[in-house]
């Protein structure tokens, strides 16, 4: 509602505006009247009386200007007449003769009012005025224009439609494709024929892109056709990721110098490596002045023709030839737009139009008829038909000339009115279309019916001039779109100019399905010419932002409009970036790496997959490492076969059977875990392998440490000491049990911290890929490991504390052999495994250290008590008195100790 009152206010200021400019105008004798035309000023008009008026707006000439007074003028010659604005005002004549003839409306005689909006929006806002004279505006039971076809320019359409909405004056225009009149809130009494710039910038993007640009300049004019229009462009250039270099922006009413310098600034004066420098495809979306004063620099200026550009023109150049060829203008652009690209809505031929257009002639059409004919006849044969000196300039024919494409919308406007004024007749007159008085009435009477008509003008549906169903969607605009893309070829270089150049069609655009976006594109590839002369699509004189890059290099994207470019790139060497060890080259120019486990060819056009690699159970490391392994568990089951069998024997006693099960468990869980550590890694058997060597290392000098520190706080006591604390078999478990939680604990952080998981490395020289353990070298292997190292010093010390114990008790002189034995495994294997060797060896280190533990844990601590307890039974027993006697108080403390180690 806010936005609709906004709207009202505007409408409500550009009609005073208007008023106060026509008030003006009339004071100053600027036009006598603005109903009937008077071809004596500049205000000329067609104009046809009837039951019912249709007004028609028409760019018939270019050029407006201000005379000594200040008073806006049509530059009415020849010389400034546009060809194509007479045929798009003769179709309309046409149409409604036809209507006539065929009583389309019964007994109701259509009447015309058609005005020169000389292509300026004042102008043609002041020539509005004449559909709403002020004897109208009182409602005096006067004729009415019911509606108008145009205009042709956007900008003009914006600046009436405000103006005849006022009054519920419908606007339908035949070549106004700005997406600004799609504002049904703003512009409610609009309507267009012809597709909207929205697919028409959708179809230059797809024409660009199947001819191989990637990267484009454009240039916009600053009206609204010019604004909206190269708006859409960009946003369907990015859908297609191309990229917009240069976006130069030019006043319609921008002088040549002012197009020089504003193109020199861009596209002229770019220093070397700027992304501007690079790219030949321009896309104009502009007002066809505009963009020939463009062309036409570009062929008067050294530096920018150079360039070569290809030029890309929206409908407003289209197929007009005065965009680079006009001798009333002094402009000869052929040399640079050879080769010129343009889409315009589909060329519908209307063959009874050619045959009204062929009847025409001097002699028979007069002034009287069209103002405008004579000039349109001196413009097309270069001569004067009034002038008697010229002979035979009348015996000249209009059959075989190619008129304008827009006619047919011209058409197909005046066929909305028709329909919408017959479909309210036969409502109004209970499906009669004689003679309507209640129709009549409407428009001349002081009720004026225009939103009721305009709600019938929404609802027509007709056979268009393409012949497809003609309907509008609910914003007034046309379904569908089709277009024609043109391409400039010079067609003999014996002729001359105009004679010698054409537009030819050369492909076609479709919109499939609205509401899909689904469109089709046909390009005849061996009919595009180019600027060389060369025809045939792939001879197109592509350049795009950057070159592609070397073998062994890849694209660093540039910025451009604050995000990545997609065709702009400075190309580094692949080699030289650490992210790309194996890598190919794509068909865009772009690095890759090469896929996991594969490595790239010496030119870098493909990956060859690698074979993994691990320890198998077939390789000779890891059947060694399994012999070892069943080895180490035989011995280990036979001492736990033979302590059980001997478990009350005094040896076995004197050994803590519980901590020596406890060892043993230890080392035999070191060696089982070989098992796990051969084999194709998994995140399951990477846990295992660092969370349980710690542990059962941990189980094995945890029990040895408490076996000593037991041992040495028993024999360094003093002799009438009460017994030490914690030294039953229960306690030593317990805190065995303690040593062996605190690895656990380091372990499961370790896991937290940094869960396990096996992954691929590919390693020595990109020949080869080995599974391993990610993160296998980790902090938490030091922390780890710290402990158990801690573990072996401890359990050293206490067995240097005891090595003077009595024969019987030197049990502590193997555990010292055991520590030593492990302290020089680590210190070898560590730097030997974890530095020295490639990653996939690490696993087999591990194992291999981890089973030398436990083999030497189980060679210093139970070879000497199986050799006696298998060997030598006869010293597994307790020692005689005699032997007892040689010391009496070092007897009894031994005595004491034995009961205590053994209780």
């Amino acid at each position: 509602m806010k936005r609709a009152r906004k709207a009202n206010v505007l409408f409500a200021c550009v009609f005073f505006l208007s008023l106060l400019t026509a008030c003006r105008a009339q004071v100053n004798h600027e036009f006598v009247m603005l109903g009937p035309c008077n071809t004596s000023s500049d205000i000329t008009c067609e104009r046809r009386a009837g039951d019912i008026i249709l007004g028609g707006l028409f760019p018939v000439h270019r050029k407006a200007e201000r005379d000594d007074q200040g008073i806006l003028k049509c530059v009415d010659t020849s010389a400034t007449l546009n060809e194509f604005g007479f045929e798009r005002l003769e179709a309309m004549r046409f149409a409604v003769q036809k209507a006539n003839e065929d009583n389309f409306l019964g007994n109701i005689n259509i009447g015309f009012d058609m005005r020169d909006s000389c292509r300026d929006s004042t102008y043609a806002l002041r020539q509005s005025l004449g559909f709403l004279n002020i004897d109208r505006l009182n409602r005096r039971g006067h004729q009415l224009t019911v509606g108008v076809a145009g205009a042709a320019s956007s900008t003009v359409s914006i600046a009436v439609t405000d103006l005849l909405n006022l009054f519920e004056v419908p606007l339908v225009s035949y070549a106004s494709t700005s997406a600004k009149l799609s504002d049904v809130i703003r512009y409610p009494s609009f309507f267009r024929t012809i597709p909207k710039d929205q697919f028409q910038a959708r179809a230059m993007a797809d024409v660009i892109y199947r001819l191989g640009w990637r990267y484009v300049h454009t240039v916009a004019s600053t009206d609204d056709y010019g604004k909206a229009g190269i708006e859409s462009f960009i946003e369907a250039a990015k859908d297609l990721q191309m990229d917009v270099g240069a976006r130069i922006r030019l006043s319609s009413e921008a002088s040549y110098d002012e197009v020089r310098n504003t193109m020199m600034q861009y596209l002229g004066n770019v220093t070397s490596g700027h992304p501007f420098g690079r790219g030949n495809m321009v896309v104009m979306f502009a007002g066809l002045n505009v963009a020939k004063v463009v062309v036409n620099v570009t062929q008067r200026t050294e530096e920018l023709k150079n360039r070569k550009f290809t030029f890309f023109g929206s409908d407003s150049l289209g197929d007009k030839i005065q965009a680079v060829y006009d001798t009333s203008d002094n402009v000869n652009s052929i040399e640079v737009a050879r080769g010129l690209l343009s889409v315009v809505p589909e060329a519908i031929r209307v063959p009874e139009l050619e045959e009204h257009m062929a009847r025409l002639n001097p002699t028979s059409y007069t002034t009287a008829e069209n103002p405008w004919f004579a000039q349109y006849w001196e413009k097309k044969f270069n001569c004067n038909p009034h002038n008697t000196s010229a002979a035979g300039c009348t015996k000249n024919s209009l059959a075989n000339i190619t008129l304008d494409s827009k006619v047919a919308y011209v058409v197909d406007a005046v066929n909305v009115f028709l329909h919408a004024l017959r479909d309210m007749m036969m409502y109004k007159c209970g499906g009669k279309i004689e003679m309507c008085s209640d129709v009549i009435h409407c428009f001349k009477g002081t009720q004026f019916c225009g939103s009721e008509f305009i709600g019938y003008m929404k609802e027509v549906e007709f056979r268009a001039q393409s012949n497809d169903t003609f309907k509008f969607d609910s914003i007034g605009d046309f379904v569908g779109a089709k277009y024609d893309i043109r391409n400039l070829h010079i067609l003999s270089e014996d002729k001359s100019p105009p004679q010698n150049i054409k537009f030819e069609t050369v492909g076609t655009w479709q919109l499939v399905n609205v509401t899909s976006g689904a469109r089709n594109l046909d390009i005849i590839s061996e009919m595009l010419q180019w600027l060389d002369g060369t025809q045939g699509r792939h001879h197109a004189p592509i350049e795009n932002c950057s070159d592609e890059c070397n073998i062994g290099q890849f694209k660093m994207r540039l910025i451009l409009d604050s995000a990545p470019s997609f065709t702009c790139w400075k190309c580094r060497d692949c080699k030289g970036d650490h992210r790309y060890v194996s890598f190919t080259i794509d068909e865009y120019g772009r690095c890759d790496r090469c896929p996991p486990n594969s490595t790239n060819t010496a030119d870098h056009t493909d990956c060859n997959e690698l074979e993994e690699q691990y320890l198998a159970y077939k390789d000779g490391l890891s059947i060694f490492l399994m012999i070892l392994a069943v080895v180490g568990v035989a011995l280990v089951c036979l001492t736990f076969v033979t302590f059980l069998a001997k478990w009350r024997t005094p040896v076995v006693m004197a050994s803590s059977r519980e901590l020596s099960m406890v060892l043993l468990s230890g080392i035999l869980l070191c060696f089982l875990l070989t098992f796990v550590f051969i084999g194709r890694p998994s995140d399951a058997s990477c846990g295992i392998q660092r969370f349980c060597p710690a542990i059962f290392l941990s189980m094995i000098f945890g029990a040895l440490l408490m076996k000593t520190n037991r041992i040495s706080r028993v024999f360094n006591r003093t002799i009438n000491a009460q017994r030490p604390q914690f030294i039953s078999p229960m306690s030593q478990l317990v805190f065995s049990g303690i040593i062996v939680s605190i690895s656990c604990v380091i372990g499961a952080l370790w896991l937290l911290i940094s869960p396990p998981k096996a992954t691929t490395k590919i390693a020595t020289e990109n020949v080869k890929v080995v599974r391993i353990c990610e993160h296998l070298l980790h902090p938490g292997l030091l922390v780890s490991w710290t402990w158990i190292f801690f573990l072996i010093i401890a359990c050293t010390y206490y067995g240097f504390q005891t090595r003077k114990i009595p024969e019987n008790f030197s049990e502590t002189m193997f555990i010292s052999f055991a520590a030593y034995a492990e302290c020089i495994i680590w210190l070898a294997f560590i730097p030997f495994g974890f530095v020295g060797l490639d990653d996939q060896y690490v696993t087999a280190i591990v194992s291999l250290g981890t089973m030398l533990s436990a083999l030497a844990a189980w060679g210093c601590l139970f070879i000497p008590k199986l050799y006696i307890v298998i060997l030598r039974p006869e010293r597994n027993r307790r020692q005689s008195a005699p032997h007892q006697s040689c010391n009496t108080e070092f007897s009894k403390r031994v005595n004491n100790t034995a009961a205590t180690l053994q209780g």
